[in-house]
C-alpha cells in the first residue's frame, strides 16, 4: 500500500514539474512574440516617421524648384527676409519657412536644411517646449542657452544664429 502511495505521489510531482515546465515555456514563448510584436510597432512607427520626413523633403524640394522658377503675386509683395533682416513681431506672422529663410541669410545654410531642423525638433510649432526645457521652433536649451520663450521671434532667431556660429549644426541633435 506504501509503495502504491510512493508511486502515485511520484506520478502527481512529476506531473506537477511537468506543467510548470510547459507553463514557463509558454511565458517565455509569450514574452518573445510580445518583444517581437513591440519591434514590429516600433519598426513600422519608424516606417511611418521615415515616409513623412520623405514627404516633407520632397514637398520642400518641390516648393524650392516651384520657388525658384517663378515669382508669383504673393511673393512680390512679402518682402525679402534675407535682404531685409528682419522678422514678424509674433509669431502668428512668421512661418517655419520665413524663419528658415532668415537663418539661411545669417548663417549661408541652405533655407532648406533649416526648414528640415525646424519641422524634425518642433514639428514647425513655435510654441513647443520638451520636458528639457527646449523650447521652439528649434528647440533651443534654455537651461544652457538662457530664457528663450519670452523672446521676439527675431530675437529667437539671432539666438540661434549665435548657437550655430559657436557650435555649428551640432548644437542640433537632428542637424
Amino acid at each position: 500500500m506504501a509503495q502504491l502511495y510512493e508511486q502515485e505521489f511520484k506520478t502527481q510531482e512529476k506531473a506537477k514539474y511537468e506543467h510548470i515546465r510547459q507553463a514557463k515555456e509558454k511565458a517565455l514563448e509569450e514574452q518573445r512574440v510580445s518583444e517581437e510584436n513591440q519591434r514590429r510597432a516600433e519598426a513600422e512607427k519608424q516606417a511611418e516617421v521615415d515616409r513623412i520626413a520623405r514627404e516633407h523633403d520632397e514637398e520642400t524640394e518641390r516648393s524650392n524648384n516651384r520657388g525658384s522658377q517663378h515669382v508669383s503675386e504673393k511673393d512680390e509683395m512679402t518682402p525679402n527676409i534675407a535682404t531685409s533682416g528682419t522678422i514678424g513681431s509674433d509669431w502668428s506672422s512668421v512661418s517655419p519657412e520665413q524663419a528658415s529663410e532668415h537663418l539661411a541669410s545669417k548663417t549661408g545654410v541652405s533655407s532648406s536644411k533649416w526648414l528640415d531642423v525646424i519641422y524634425k525638433e518642433s514639428s514647425g510649432n513655435p510654441y513647443v517646449e520638451n520636458g528639457l526645457s527646449c523650447w521652439g521652433l528649434l528647440q533651443i536649451n534654455q537651461s544652457v542657452h538662457g530664457e528663450v520663450s519670452q523672446l521676439s521671434p527675431q530675437a529667437y532667431l539671432d539666438k540661434a544664429v549665435s548657437i550655430y556660429r559657436s557650435s555649428g549644426g551640432t548644437a542640433w541633435a537632428t542637424w
